[in-house]
């Protein structure tokens, strides 16, 4: 990453009933790093090592096609996992009519895996990104949270 600095980034604090954040990253130095940055600025965050991990936990937010969201804000995913990738994470989640907003991140962003993020409406990040990007994405898609 190119920076993590904060001067940069709009300054909004989380409310404390803000909603989780989930981390879904297979690197664990870029798990912990994007763990860290996101809890400093007060977001609860839950990492997970993989797709499917994160989707275990997600199916426990789910009773029949509809979510609990009360402890669901926002995602932030890499895209190139083994298993189960950040897109078809998404491609999931949209088919079960969840719209929790994601930020998808990757090394490898090619024409085609921006149209396909754009097409499942997720934002996507490439790698290297400056820490201040992600942390204003995030702000930005969090803004909706009660106050």
């Amino acid at each position: 990453m190119r920076s993590e600095s904060t001067a940069a980034v709009p300054q909004s604090a989380p409310t404390p009933d803000a909603r989780a954040v989930l981390v879904i990253e297979d690197d664990d130095e870029m798990r912990r790093l994007l763990t860290s940055v996101l809890a400093r600025d007060g977001y609860p965050v839950r990492p997970f090592r993989d797709g499917m991990e994160a989707l275990d936990y997600l199916d426990t937010l789910r009773i029949g096609r509809h979510w609990n969201d009360e402890n669901l804000g926002l995602i932030v995913s890499d895209v190139r996992m083994p298993g189960c990738s950040g897109l078809d994470l998404v491609d999931c989640l949209r088919t079960l009519d969840c719209a929790v907003p994601v930020i998808l991140i990757t090394a490898f962003g090619d024409a085609e895996t921006h149209a396909q993020a754009r097409d499942l409406g997720a934002a996507l990040l490439d790698k290297p990104f400056d820490m201040n990007e992600l942390r204003r994405v995030v702000l930005s898609s969090t803004r909706h949270w009660s106050t």
